[in-house]
């Protein structure tokens, strides 16, 4: 049997994940969240690293950020990163279906490169990714699906709403989530987004935030997480290419780049809320940003040339810029309205 919501319209969003979960509230619930709003109810800026597992590489997994949400977001969720939770395949799909057949979209966790409908996804290294469904027809083996963050390769963010080959979906998924099926309560009153911002941001500052396993957490992973490039520097040409192509898409992704978008975006959503006005801080932010993008760019194209002699100098200049995240952080609380403790 075919379900499928005919009233949804997938809007492109900043990040796979955040732009998901406001398309799901939008179509499930009827709420227009904002996704920076989301982005903090899910930590999103508080990411971790893991530098025995993962030294090239830092990031916040999707169990954790759905975590978060589902205790400071407006729906309880219930999700699972272990697909041997359902005993087989019909299992998934019925649930899958019950949720659609009530009105509820299911965000799926899936690796890009069974995301064949696409040629940015099978011409590419697959990564993790997010989508989510909003109808199936099993008998003709497909989900229809939205993608809000499907990036090209100008760096154009574009969406998707179509249909996708289920087989391959089910291969590729390690991750699913769905939202609860009791009617939310959602208010943007000013105090409750000031508490989750602020609470976000102390969170961030602390310097002794750290994760489980001896990992760290917040500002502190980008200051460890530049220590251990340092190593980088020992490496022959190709290998050194290859961390410097990394260490680019995983701070343009998920992590700093994204960070500073969001930031933006609060303070174009509740101008009122900041002393200095919402031009000053958009200047401001706007400043950075147009900062750790060239350091990006310095980082991507040294390892283009193998130019493993400036290593050190961009790694410098990196915690110099870190810096100033710290120092501007630390202002931008400062300089809120009313202030928030707890």
């Amino acid at each position: 049997m075919s379900i499928v919501n005919p009233h949804i319209h997938v809007q492109p969003g900043d990040h796979c994940l955040f732009a998901s979960l406001r398309n799901m509230l939008k179509s499930g619930f009827g709420i227009d969240m904002p996704e920076a709003d989301i982005y903090f109810c899910c930590d999103g800026m508080n990411v971790e690293y893991h530098p025995d597992e993962r030294p090239f590489w830092l990031g916040l997994s999707g169990d954790a950020m759905l975590r978060h949400f589902d205790a400071d977001g407006p729906v309880r969720l219930r999700y699972s990163f272990d697909m041997d939770h359902w005993p087989g395949k019909r299992q998934l799909l019925d649930e899958i279906a019950a949720e659609l057949a009530a009105g509820r979209p299911v965000m799926l966790f899936a690796h890009s490169g069974c995301l064949t409908y696409h040629s940015i996804y099978r011409d590419n290294v697959s990564r993790p990714h997010v989508v989510f469904v909003y109808g199936m027809d099993p008998s003709a083996g497909v989900f229809h699906i939205g993608d809000s963050f499907l990036l090209d390769y100008s760096g154009t963010v574009h969406s998707y709403q179509g249909s996708a080959s289920m087989n391959d979906l089910l291969e590729g998924l390690y991750g699913i989530s769905f939202m609860a099926a009791s009617q939310p309560v959602y208010s943007r009153d000013d105090h409750d987004w000031k508490h989750v911002l602020q609470k976000r941001i102390a969170s961030f500052l602390d310097d002794g935030r750290q994760a489980e396993g001896g990992s760290v957490r917040g500002l502190q992973a980008y200051y460890a997480f530049i220590d251990r490039l340092e190593n980088a520097a020992g490496m022959d040409a190709e290998p050194f290419a290859n961390i410097c192509k990394e260490v680019y898409y995983c701070l343009r992704i998920g992590s700093i780049m994204h960070q500073w978008t969001y930031f933006m975006q609060i303070v174009q959503e509740y101008p009122q809320q900041f002393r200095h006005g919402m031009e000053h801080w958009t200047e401001m932010l706007e400043d950075e940003h147009s900062k750790w993008k060239k350091h990006l760019l310095q980082i991507y194209k040294t390892g283009l040339r193998g130019d493993r002699a400036r290593w050190s100098s961009i790694l410098h200049q990196g915690r110099l810029l870190l810096d100033r995240l710290r120092d501007l952080l630390n202002r931008f609380v400062d300089d809120m309205s009313v202030k928030v403790q707890g």
